[in-house]
């Protein structure tokens, strides 16, 4: 948009017009004519001085404002291109967050219609002003904008969290509830409507605590998950050892749980999950199945005569 400026040259203390008023009385053919005529060049050419020096002082005003207010509109305006092209993957808060962004560009152009047609002087006087209200309301959609891409990359890392999180829960039968996109989005989109930077900010900081919950929630299933898999594999290591003992295979054929065996089906898994060449705590066995130590003595003098276990008593 163009603005323009009045210049509001003013001479002081200039004598022209009252020398051009006597001079037009006087009679040309008067000898006092020349004398007058001459006064009144005089202060033409001074007046032109003047002039000249006004305008001058008046260009050099012109371009120093106007420099000053293309260069701030210049640096703001990229600030704002850069706001649209950052708007993220969240198509629904782009939307909501370019509306704000033409509300300011709106606001930028009313603020700059406020300026044209002003004298020089009002224009020097008014200008930080509107260029400060300008650039308030920049910064303010770039502080929306930096909680927002914040808000995010939190909700980015919940979610890869979150997948991890379902893909190991689901080895150890675990269930887990979360947020869906859609869910974080809607929030947001309330949010934005409040036209509020606190309520925003507040919502950024309860984001992180719940992010923060998922990451240790995600650790203790991964812990857990890995427990499971390290059992298991201390039970191949067994399996391995006892792989010959042909009651090994039946048990191996009834999926390690025969009842002819006269053993739990949980006190024998426990005790396979030690890994071969394990010495076996009887108490601590007792403890742990809430069984006497007499009986879990019964248990493993039958799981070393079917050749499980050596005495007294390895895995």
């Amino acid at each position: 948009m163009k603005i323009e400026i009045k210049p509001g040259i003013n001479i002081q203390s200039n004598d022209c017009e009252k020398l051009l008023s006597i001079l037009r009385a006087i009679p040309e053919t008067s000898s006092d004519f020349l004398r007058r005529y001459s006064s009144f060049m005089i202060c033409i050419d001074k007046l032109e001085g003047e002039i000249e020096e006004k305008l001058e002082e008046l260009n050099n005003d012109v371009t120093t404002v106007s420099t000053q207010l293309n260069s701030t509109i210049k640096d703001l305006m990229g600030k704002i291109n850069d706001i649209k092209k950052g708007l993220g993957n969240l198509p629904k808060i782009s939307t909501e967050v370019e509306t704000k962004v033409n509300n300011v560009l709106e606001k930028t152009r009313t603020y700059l219609e406020r300026l044209n047609r002003l004298a020089l002087d009002n224009f020097k006087v008014s200008l930080p002003t509107i260029l400060d209200a300008i650039t308030s309301e920049v910064n303010k959609i770039m502080n929306l904008m930096a909680v927002l891409r914040s808000i995010e990359d939190e909700i980015r890392e919940y979610a890869e969290m979150t997948n991890t999180l379902l893909n190991a829960s689901s080895i150890i039968n675990q269930r887990v509830a979360a947020m869906d996109i859609d869910d974080f989005v809607n929030d947001l989109i309330l949010l934005l409507k409040l036209d509020s930077m606190d309520s925003l900010s507040n919502y950024l900081n309860e984001l992180r605590r719940v992010v923060e919950a998922r990451r240790r929630e995600l650790s203790d299933t991964l812990s857990r998950v890995n427990s499971l898999i390290d059992r298991y594999t201390r039970i191949i290591a067994w399996l391995r050892k006892r792989g010959a003992n042909a009651i090994i295979s039946k048990l191996l054929d009834e999926t390690l749980f025969s009842k002819r065996l006269g053993v739990p089906k949980e006190l024998l898994i426990g005790i396979a999950s030690l890994g071969p060449n394990v010495g076996i705590n009887e108490e601590e066995l007792a403890r742990e199945y809430g069984l006497e130590v007499s009986v879990i003595n019964k248990y493993l003098e039958s799981m070393w005569k079917a050749g499980l276990i050596d005495r007294k008593y390895v895995t």
